[in-house]
């Protein structure tokens, strides 16, 4: 999974063709949100506005990436 351009609000996520949940954590392990992705897709877009500024981990299967919202 790759994140491209992490631009406020959105993110876009490269799942490759995955139908899988994307779940997004704090720092603290939390998870703050879920997205049930739609499957034949490859591109996910999903809003984080309703996120505070921080540090967030995104994962998609057994991958995790990192993502600093402003």
């Amino acid at each position: 999974m790759t994140i491209h351009n992490c631009i406020f609000p959105s993110i876009k996520t490269w799942l490759g063709g995955v139908s899988e949940s994307i779940c997004i954590f704090d720092v603290l392990g939390n998870e703050v949100m879920t997205i049930e992705t739609r499957s034949n897709v490859s591109l996910q877009n999903f809003d984080v506005s309703v996120l505070p500024p921080g540090v967030y981990f995104v994962k998609v299967g057994d991958v995790v990436q990192k993502f600093v919202k402003i």
